[in-house]
């Protein structure tokens, strides 16, 4: 699943949270990557309100703040530091 990191209400005293797929991305730009994820995040306010009208889950608006979280920094530093080291792993 996708990491997250929430900000609980001062109210709060149930977390009904809707988990994300962590998919596997090869041969995408990190760009490209973030933008999917992106879109997979946008649809969690609606995913989330099917889930009240079913019954999933008890509380119409949820108690917690989420942000989304790029991970296109993380990827461009493991990139640049596999640039570094590529030298010394040919040898």
């Amino acid at each position: 699943m996708e990491e997250t990191t929430i900000k609980l209400k001062q109210d709060c005293d149930t977390v009904e949270v809707v988990m994300i797929y962590n998919g596997t991305y090869d041969f995408m730009t990190s760009r490209k990557i973030d933008r999917l994820r992106f879109k997979r995040f946008k649809k969690l306010p609606e995913l989330r309100k099917v889930a009240h009208e079913k019954g999933v889950f008890l509380n119409e608006y949820q108690c917690y703040e989420q942000d989304f979280v790029p991970i296109k920094p993380r990827l461009d530093r493991i990139k640049k530091d596999r640039k570094k080291l590529a030298p010394e792993i040919s040898e």
